[in-house]
């Protein structure tokens, strides 16, 4: 049985169908290759969800970020105030309670400087206090600032090493409240025990040495 047909015409024409058919055949394999598995509607529907939900991840990050630099804004501008507020107080006098005065005090050297007005304490005499008639206490001039540490306390020219300004002009007419505060301020400044009664100077107080004698026998 021949399955090829003996005729030249009939060879062409089957020869021709049978090229085709490979082309075609080829064609197809070649596409399906390339072009690979094509999504369906369900597949494609979740492909293109992340990217539709990542625009407000983004949009919140960014927020996020912008408060963080706000945020950061308003301490920076928070510690510059109060570095300024600082340096003002430390220029200005210092009023409050005993104990938040005393606080900012160390002991020291040298004799103290008793006064009835600032005006009459030299500059270069620190630190000074304020005692006011109430017992309440103000830092008017606190002590230099040591340039390295365990500097012993500076002294005037005169060898003071603290002013206290008082409310009267006589030492013995001090009230409870001021004398009290002022014996707080000699325990603080001075160590030595008993203290020696010209170690308190006047500047333009009135001091009588029974009184002065009675009132550093009260400093503990």
């Amino acid at each position: 049985m021949r399955v090829w047909p003996r005729g030249l015409l009939a060879r062409l024409a089957c020869a021709f169908l049978v090229a085709v058919g490979a082309l075609v055949g080829l064609s197809y394999a070649v596409d399906s290759f390339e072009s690979g598995p094509r999504p369906t509607k369900r597949a494609a529907g979740p492909a293109a969800a992340p990217s539709q939900a990542s625009r407000p991840t983004v949009a919140a990050a960014e927020a996020v970020d912008g408060g963080l630099l706000a945020a950061n804004g308003r301490l920076l501008a928070s510690a510059v105030a109060d570095g300024s507020m600082a340096t003002a107080a430390s220029a200005s006098p210092v009023r409050g309670g005993v104990g938040a005065v005393l606080r900012q005090l160390r002991p020291i050297s040298g004799t103290i400087l008793l006064a009835h007005r600032r005006g009459s304490l030299a500059p270069d005499i620190a630190p000074v206090v304020q005692i006011l008639a109430s017992g309440e206490l103000v830092l008017v001039r606190p002590e230099p600032r040591a340039d390295r540490p365990l500097q012993p306390p500076a002294l005037s020219r005169a060898g003071h090493g603290a002013g206290v300004v008082l409310p009267v002009r006589d030492l013995g007419a001090l009230s409870p409240s001021a004398r009290a505060a002022l014996i707080l301020l000699l325990q603080r400044w001075l160590v030595a025990r008993p203290i020696p009664p010209e170690t308190l100077q006047s500047s333009d107080v009135t001091l009588v040495a029974g009184g002065v004698r009675r009132l550093l026998s009260w400093v503990p």
